[in-house]
């Protein structure tokens, strides 16, 4: 159980990291290049833990009833999680194509920004 929960921390730092390489990008801290490079070893490394943690979710499951409810509250959190960092994503894509003010996207961004805050506290 404590290597699954482990391993979840990671995909929540990964996921972090992107984040962050993310806003450097659109700060224009790194070019074009690097945030590509980065993005996908980033990427790769989240498909792995990934995996290693559906593997994990199974032996734990196989454990006993108790730990089923831990790993469903779990998998809803990171799933709503990534559902959340999609719509910050969409956001993000919409006020560099002009289609929402800077403003709305602010103000959207604080909305989601406060629900990653509650998932993490999951």
């Amino acid at each position: 159980m404590q290597t699954l929960v482990e391993a979840c921390g990671e995909r929540t730092g990964l996921w972090n990291q992107i984040e962050t390489l993310e806003n450097d990008f659109d700060n224009r801290r790194i070019r074009r290049k690097d945030f590509n490079r980065r993005r996908r070893i980033l990427i790769q490394r989240l498909g792995t833990i990934t995996n290693e943690i559906t593997t994990l979710n199974k032996r734990v499951s196989a454990l006993g009833t108790q730990f089923r409810e831990h790993i469903t509250r779990l998998t809803q959190a990171e799933t709503e999680y990534q559902a959340t960092r999609t719509e910050i994503t969409r956001l993000r894509t919409q006020l560099r194509r002009g289609r929402l003010s800077s403003n709305a996207y602010k103000q959207e961004k604080s909305d989601r920004d406060k629900t990653l805050q509650r998932i993490k506290a999951t």
